[in-house]
């Protein structure tokens, strides 16, 4: 994801039902100051078994986990104002918000932007490390497109990533 980011110089506005030409595409954004639960991939065990990988897991297995802080003003919608003018189905709606609750997300952390998100308004990118807390990349430290991972990314609005 970070990779693809990078490339695109942006985080761009992404539909939760692609096929869904009423959906208002958005870029989401958790103010959760640890990690996004609802930010997961699925992986294969060496027997073949599909796992979900929770933040632990993509931190050591998935190139490390990246947060990217924007100022609160770039994502002034909350979940519900987005839930009740995205255009999205019920079903998808009551899909998020049911899988939300199974991992422990809090829908109240959630805002969101009908506009891209270019890098120029980004205001840190930090990486987890080993004891899962935040350090803030220099400038000369933040991955180009040629060596990045791609790691799991979540954006957070300022003021919300309280140290670990």
């Amino acid at each position: 994801m970070f990779r693809k980011i990078l490339a695109q110089g942006a985080i761009l506005p992404d539909r939760s039902e692609p096929d869904n030409e009423k959906e208002v595409a958005t870029v989401n954004f958790s103010s959760n100051p640890v990690w996004e639960a609802t930010r997961f991939r699925v992986g294969r065990t060496p027997d073949g078994q599909l796992v979900m990988l929770n933040k632990k897991l993509l931190n050591q297995f998935d190139g490390g986990l990246i947060r990217i802080v924007v100022p609160a003003e770039i994502a002034p919608l909350t979940w519900h104002e987005m839930r009740d003018n995205c255009g999205m189905s019920s079903q998808a709606i009551k899909g998020i918000y049911d899988f939300a609750i199974s991992v422990g997300a809090r829908t109240s952390e959630w805002f969101f932007s009908i506009k891209y998100v270019p890098e120029d308004t980004w205001i840190t990118v930090e990486k987890m490390i080993e004891d899962e807390s935040w350090i803030e990349l220099p400038e000369d430290e933040i991955p180009n497109i040629e060596t990045v991972e791609d790691s799991p990314v979540v954006a957070v609005p300022e003021g919300t990533t309280e140290k670990m």
